[in-house]
């Protein structure tokens, strides 16, 4: 882009004889000038594709141990930030949710007042949900201090739980799906069918990729 513009030039003639009538005669001259402009080139950032690999196959890597003292009916597992393994035992007679770090060695458990179905952690957190169906609650659990949290009632049975970095949803008996924020607070509540194999999948799906 080139822009033109003009450069005036201004000479005053001196007379000798100054007379109070004139001072002298004013001239102008002109002479063009340019000033060329360049743009900055657009920059545009390249990422190399890296090829992606196939899944081969898959090996035994550990085996899990459950200790044989207690009724076990394992229903949930997911896995938190810092490689804790959570497994929710539906059992009225042992109704506890077992914790194994590393996803080996036990290290602690928590009973509830009726049997936990469903378990989720939250994203970038240090934080779980567990669903307590009889009791139409959940209840956080902190997963690094290893302690019960807040106790919410979501005022129906509730199967499925599963959450997002601010949003949990909670899913259970006639189609009832309700959110809540991580500060306990209702948002919505809606309906639909088959809601509680939705979000078992779901939960599933961002447990096991934890």
């Amino acid at each position: 882009m080139i822009s033109y513009s003009q450069e005036i030039e201004i000479i005053y003639d001196e007379k000798k004889d100054v007379k109070l009538e004139c001072f002298g005669s004013l001239s102008e001259s002109f002479s063009s000038c340019q000033i060329q402009y360049k743009p900055n080139k657009f920059q545009q950032a390249q990422i190399m594709a890296q090829p992606t690999k196939q899944i081969a196959g898959f090996e035994m890597d550990a085996e899990l141990q459950l200790s044989k003292r207690y009724p076990h009916c394992i229903k949930y597992i997911c896995v938190t930030g810092d490689n804790k393994l959570l497994l929710t035992n539906y059992s009225g007679l042992y109704p506890k949710l077992f914790v194994y770090k590393d996803c080996k060695d036990y290290e602690t458990g928590f009973m509830f007042s009726c049997y936990p179905l469903c378990v989720a952690v939250i994203p970038g957190t240090d934080k779980a949900v567990v669903t307590l169906p009889n009791d139409k609650s959940i209840q956080f659990i902190n997963t690094k201090k290893m302690t019960k949290g807040d106790t919410v009632n979501v005022g129906f049975t509730c199967h499925g739980i599963t959450a997002g970095h601010d949003r949990i949803y909670v899913g259970g008996e006639r189609g009832t799906i309700k959110t809540l924020d991580t500060m306990r607070k209702f948002l919505k509540q809606f309906k639909k069918d088959r809601v509680t194999i939705i979000l078992t999948v779901c939960h599933m799906m961002i447990g096991m990729s934890s």
